[in-house]
């Protein structure tokens, strides 16, 4: 709500979060799905509280998820293999593309509340009307109801799925 007092007051300024990161452990392949939903919780939480634009400062990390001169090692989209001469590309990475692919640079965001425990949605204006990108952040299949205005759509969402929902 702040971030929103702050939008309203001076329209013309760029919020920008910069503090996105994901997890507290090195690399653990087992887990990645799991911090793939809560980045994206993240990132759709600051975008409904406001932000214009976010910063990765962990866009690329080691495979022990630094280095870090605090030592909270943590999970990055882009993770360097220990050899030191590949990458991987994690499921982190995989969300945050199919996010810019539904919810392109220069979007006009629109307010967005949602309920439903367990799915995050942020939403766009369109020409004739809106778009709203869902996010399942869990594991279990969910049907949620996605309205714009007085519409509603009822969508079903797998696990980790993000959708995009056009009225």
């Amino acid at each position: 709500e702040q971030m929103w007092r702050v939008r309203e007051k001076y329209p013309n300024i760029m919020l920008v979060s910069s503090e996105m990161c994901c997890g507290f452990s090195a690399y653990d392949k087992n887990d990645w799905q799991n911090d793939a939903r809560l980045y994206l919780g993240e990132l759709f939480h600051d975008i409904n509280c406001g932000s214009d634009a976010f910063v990765d400062w962990n866009m690329l990390l080691d495979y022990t998820g630094g280095p870090s001169y605090c030592k909270n090692n943590v999970k990055s989209p882009v993770i360097l293999n220990e050899k030191g001469d590949d990458f991987i590309l994690s499921p982190i990475y995989s969300a945050l593309k199919k996010f810019v692919k539904l919810f392109p640079v220069g979007s006009r965001v629109l307010r967005c509340e949602f309920v439903e425990r367990g799915v995050v949605a942020i939403a766009r204006e369109e020409d004739e009307g809106c778009a709203v990108v869902v996010a399942n952040v869990t594991s279990d299949e969910r049907e949620v109801a996605v309205y714009c205005g007085e519409k509603e759509k009822t969508v079903t969402l797998q696990a980790s799925e993000i959708k995009l929902v056009q009225f």
